[in-house]
């Protein structure tokens, strides 16, 4: 019990903690607060806290745990604010833990977070989840190909206390202005301290590096303002057939920005047909733009008298050509014809490299080992 110097403040409890390790499941789940039976280990703590600032008040947000078993050393962290169990990546204890507490009948939730891992792909990026926990050690491997240059720059990067973040075992403590390239394999790690404030924020893209273009400068890495927007295409049969040399069955990427009525939009290449996607700004500004691929279809349907179209379907910088599905063409309505987005599977049997996360990859790889 918290008792602050001037009595007429309020009292702030402090929870009994029962942390119980046991070397086998429990029998059930439903137990009340306390010791579960079996052999382990339980460590009960009771902590009375007094403020000597009457204007203070005084919370538990987490308390670290340490493990030890010949001669290593586990640690947790219990965040009294989640009730949650932490355990980070690296966890190596067979104990089944079980924390109570003496204000509410069930368990602490125990969450073990997954990360880092050998990439395969040689595009995509790596993003911290705003939820990471404390306690990580995560490490990627992100290739490059025989004979050529990888690419990589941080599109995020917030380093908050507690927290460590290295490319080829040197700490960055500060956002890299510009892009950097390697033909080795590039390494990347990031840690947690249990006592992290879990305030970083960082997300960094990867790539083949670009060709050199004339005048010996390399071609500048576009990148989508429009962040919603997917890599797309019409499928298989999601056109009409004569529309083939137009549309085809590549795929549509970003390739760069246009202004339309003073706003920053977004145009979509195919380099299987050599044909854009973009919009335009309609007679009637009211309309909102249209999108048009080449010029032989576009789409709009703010323009018709007809209650289905409305301004829900309104196209504007925000639009992405997977909106909606209807395209005019040769002056005729094509209803079912749409753009869809492309699927990971579909893109690499096209030959197409699409970015995910790999934050978490199947098959993960060792944690980075400390700097000497």
């Amino acid at each position: 019990v918290i008792r602050p110097n001037n009595m007429k403040l309020p009292l702030f409890l402090v929870p009994l903690l029962i942390i119980d390790i046991n070397g086998k499941q429990p029998t059930s789940t439903t137990a009340k607060p306390g010791p579960a039976s079996g052999p382990g280990t339980t460590e009960t703590i009771s902590l009375s806290l007094t403020s000597k600032d009457s204007e203070a008040t005084i919370k538990i947000t987490k308390i670290i745990v340490e493990e030890t078993k010949g001669g290593e050393t586990d640690e947790y962290v219990i965040d009294m604010t989640e009730r949650k169990v932490f355990l980070g990546n690296t966890h190596k204890s067979l104990n089944d833990l079980e924390v109570f507490d003496n204000t509410k009948e069930d368990k602490f939730e125990v969450e073990k977070m997954e990360c880092g891992g050998e990439i395969s792909k040689t595009c995509g990026f790596i993003e911290l989840p705003a939820n990471y926990q404390p306690g990580l050690d995560c490490a990627w491997t992100i290739p490059v190909k025989d004979k050529g240059e990888g690419e990589y720059k941080f599109d995020t990067f917030e380093l908050g206390e507690g927290d460590h973040i290295e490319i080829n075992g040197v700490e960055v403590l500060t956002k890299p202005t510009k892009s950097t390239t390697s033909n080795e394999p590039i390494k990347v790690s990031f840690k947690s301290e249990v006592n992290s404030k879990q305030k970083s924020k960082m997300k960094i893209s990867f790539e083949e590096a670009k060709k050199e273009a004339s005048g010996g400068k390399k071609e500048s890495v576009p990148t989508d303002p429009n962040s919603k927007c997917k890599a797309f295409w019409f499928g298989e049969d999601g056109y009409p057939v004569n529309m083939n040399d137009d549309v085809g069955e590549g795929v549509f990427m970003f390739f760069k920005t246009k202004m339309v009525d003073g706003k920053t939009t977004s145009m979509y290449y195919n380099k299987e047909t050599d044909i854009t996607i973009e919009q335009e700004k309609s007679k009637v500004k009211k309309n909102g733009n249209y999108w048009k691929i080449g010029d032989q279809a576009w789409q709009m349907f703010t323009h018709k008298k007809d209650p289905r179209w409305d301004n829900t379907q309104k196209i504007d910088e925000k639009s992405c050509p997977t909106d909606f599905a209807g395209w005019t063409f040769k002056g005729k309505f094509m209803k079912d014809m749409k753009a869809k987005e492309m699927s990971a599977k579909e893109a690499e049997k096209q030959g197409t490299c699409l970015p995910k996360d790999y934050w978490k990859e199947e098959k993960a790889a060792a944690p980075a080992a400390a700097a000497q």
